[in-house]
């Protein structure tokens, strides 16, 4: 699509030329010019700009409307011919993209002829749902279940959720005693059903950190505090589960992580981790696509992938 008909239909949708340089990343008055030379070129007025916000005039609500059409048809080429291509994307977390993904995908090019290759994307919770639902993800591999009525998913891994909670916050000696020891967490040892575990309660009364809306330590964070009826002193949202161990690192308040996190980021003697005495702690992975456009290379990833995670 020539860069005039997004920048049209930038301003259509933005209702405001400012707005619109704003998403595109220029100045108002460039747009301004290219659009006026447009508007000269095919002798017509795109917009009234006597109003506010503007409308389109009926010529150019027929050019947008053109325009859009070219624009679905392009992003249908281009998701069939990526379908045919050897290129795959996947999509994750931040987590997932610098600490499982390049293994994962390392081995999978291993084993494919010769130029095959991986892309990883990675997004927050609300943009893996939109790089697998406009196509620019092939997978998207997250906790979440929210991807739309086209798509289907495996389940690849489990994993178990733990308190992280800063030293300086836990005064008391039984509950210091009740942490995790290290090694437990690095071995996976202290995922047995045996294990003892710990009751949230105990850590009522202190300052929490969960993650924002629309991810999945939202809700599920929300349901294990109110579950053991747990009154935190505040809680903190923030938008990224290594941003919210970070925090907790300097003291503010006591998060929930991947236990596998607590491994590879952060010093842990600046915390004691808990197991959490609650189902809710234990959480699938899973791998999402769309079914209509699997290909046979996204099958063969796809059953890679599985057996992967069983090993």
């Amino acid at each position: 699509m020539e860069r005039i008909m997004e920048y049209i239909l930038c301003i259509y949708k933005e209702k405001s030329f400012s707005k619109a340089a704003s998403r595109l990343f220029i100045t108002q008055p460039a747009l301004s010019l290219m659009v006026q030379k447009e508007e000269k070129r095919r002798g017509i007025s795109f917009f009234n700009r006597n109003v506010n916000p503007i409308i389109p005039t009926e010529a150019g609500m027929e050019y947008i409307q053109a325009a859009m059409k070219i624009q679905k048809v392009e992003q249908q080429l281009e998701k069939r011919l990526h379908s045919l291509s050897n290129t795959l994307t996947i999509a994750s977390s931040a987590f997932f993209c610098a600490n499982v993904l390049p293994q994962l995908t390392d081995a999978f090019i291993k084993t494919q002829p010769p130029g095959c290759r991986v892309h990883c994307l990675e997004g927050s919770a609300r943009e893996l749902v939109a790089f697998l639902q406009d196509g620019r993800a092939d997978f998207v591999i997250s906790v979440d279940d929210h991807y739309g009525r086209n798509t289907q998913y495996q389940k690849i891994r489990q994993e178990y959720i733990i308190l992280a909670a800063p030293r300086s916050l836990i005064q008391s000696p039984e509950l210091q005693k009740a942490a995790l020891p290290y090694p437990s967490i690095q071995t996976g040892s202290f995922s047995q059903p045996d294990y003892p575990s710990l009751s949230l309660k105990h850590f009522s009364g202190l300052p929490f950190i969960l993650l924002t809306k629309g991810n999945d330590l939202y809700t599920r964070g929300r349901k294990l505090l109110r579950n053991a009826g747990v009154s935190p002193s505040s809680i903190t949202y923030m938008d990224q589960l290594q941003t919210s161990f970070l925090a907790a690192q300097t003291g503010q308040g006591l998060t929930f992580i991947r236990a596998e996190l607590a491994t590879i980021a952060g010093d842990p003697g600046q915390f004691y981790f808990y197991k959490i005495d609650d189902d809710l702690a234990l959480r699938d992975v899973k791998i999402f696509y769309q079914k209509a456009q699997i290909s046979p290379l996204k099958e063969t990833f796809l059953t890679f992938c599985i057996q992967h995670f069983d090993q």
